[in-house]
């Protein structure tokens, strides 16, 4: 599987479009029929993208650590499958 583009990741001019610490397009967020808000909304999302993978990966391995965490802990189970989907795996 290819890695993502290296972060930071920005929105740019508070608009749809989100780029990395280069300049370069990561992301055009564009569906006809959203309000401008939720247009920016989903870019900030996507710009933090990068960041919530390393975080959700920072708290699956404490939650691990912990006594008695298993994949019964739904959270945890949660977390494995995020990552999973932002990886590319099943």
């Amino acid at each position: 599987m290819s890695k993502h583009t290296p972060e930071p990741w920005t929105v740019v001019a508070d608009g749809p479009w989100v780029c990395d610490k280069g300049g370069f397009t990561v992301a055009i967020v564009a569906t006809s029929g959203m309000s401008s808000e939720t247009l920016k909304a989903n870019a900030r999302l996507i710009a933090a993208a990068p960041e919530l993978l390393a975080a959700a990966k920072g708290a699956l391995a404490v939650a691990s650590s912990l006594d008695g965490a298993d994949d019964d802990w739904v959270a945890v189970t949660a977390l494995r499958v995020a990552i999973a989907k932002a990886e590319g795996e099943n």
